[in-house]
């Protein structure tokens, strides 16, 4: 009998959040006689990771396996059933037992654990799966989070502290995708550009199957601590127009986590924090140009604004009517 292959994988935080908040993956397989196709690895976008397996007859019945951090995982089970044993590290107790069938969806983030998978005598095993980095899913579903399942929704605000493992069925436009990606109809380049399309194609098939469960319950409100949290980082993003932080930098700044901060800015102000900030901004706009001294490229530069024409839009968009309308406006009147 050969002996099990190790598989490890993490999912590396970016060096400087402020300018690219999307983490890296990394993974690497050990042990002799590694079948060459055995898990693929094709990155799509940033926060966006393709992978399939396919193998008609494997060398070794088992995996080992060791999770460092994790994205949120989304796995397409096409053929075969192994059996997923999770541990926590360092040889903690088992959490629990798994095995995906054929025909399953299966959503996961399973940060800091370690197990093994046992694979079926004979057959083959084929998957695929997209490793999504959360803050692109929460683009993604933020303005639908009231119908996307607890479990998920939860991962979004206590991070890689909580364990999420949920099933659907997939539907058959995600199988015949999933399975377009396991047999791809092309060569070279094409393969390539082919398998990120359909990568993208079943990410859309996925945000759109998680968003058609129906209204889940309220959202709970932010605790009295994180409340006090929101309300710092409001002061902290409106005092400097010119150059506000960004979102990462404001969660930092605040003590809070990013997903929390923008869903309890939303309850709390009832808008988003770029909305927040643009009001502010035309509302001191406002002000600013009834000072005779100040032209209208002056009061843009003041409230953040390089580019003058960008400025005039949003000014128009918030007023209906344009800044210099305004001023001209004001001298008739004085």
């Amino acid at each position: 009998m050969s002996p099990p292959l190790h598989f490890t994988c993490d999912y590396l935080p970016s060096p400087n959040p402020d300018k690219d908040r999307y983490g890296r993956y990394v993974y690497e397989v050990r042990g002799d006689n590694v079948p060459e196709e055995m898990f693929t690895v094709i990155p799509v976008k940033p926060g966006l990771i393709l992978s399939y397996c396919r193998h008609g007859s494997l060398p070794c019945p088992s995996i080992d396996f060791e999770i460092g951090n994790a994205p949120v995982d989304f796995t397409y089970c096409l053929a075969g059933a192994s059996t997923h044993r999770y541990q926590r590290f360092k040889g903690r107790k088992t959490i629990f037992e798994f095995t995906p069938r054929p025909g399953m969806n299966v959503i996961s983030s399973l940060s800091h654990i370690t197990g093994d998978m046992d694979f079926p005598a004979q057959g083959k095993i084929a998957c695929v799966g997209l490793k999504v980095d959360p803050h692109l899913l929460f683009s993604y579903l933020e303005q639908q989070m009231d119908t996307v399942p607890k479990e998920l929704a939860t991962r979004f605000d206590k991070g890689d502290r909580h364990h999420c493992l949920l099933t659907r069925e997939m539907t058959p436009q995600m199988q015949a995708t999933a399975w377009q990606i396991i047999n791809p109809p092309y060569t070279g380049k094409a393969r390539e550009l082919f398998l990120e399309s359909r990568a993208l194609e079943l990410l859309a098939q996925q945000v759109t199957l998680l968003t058609q469960g129906g209204p889940s319950p309220p959202p709970v409100p932010p605790t009295p601590a994180d409340l006090e949290r929101i309300h710092a980082a409001k002061k902290i993003l409106l005092k400097d127009l010119q150059e506000p932080p960004t979102i990462p930098r404001l969660a930092r700044l605040s003590g809070i986590n990013e997903f929390k901060l923008k869903r309890g800015f939303k309850q709390a102000f009832n808008t988003t924090i770029f909305g927040c900030l643009q009001q502010h901004r035309m509302k001191t706009a406002h002000t600013l140009l009834q000072d005779s001294s100040k032209n209208i490229s002056q009061v843009a530069s003041e409230v953040g604004y390089a580019n003058v024409s960008h400025f005039i839009n949003a000014y128009r968009k918030q007023f209906g009517i344009t800044p210099g309308y305004f001023k001209k406006s004001i001298n008739r009147a004085g």
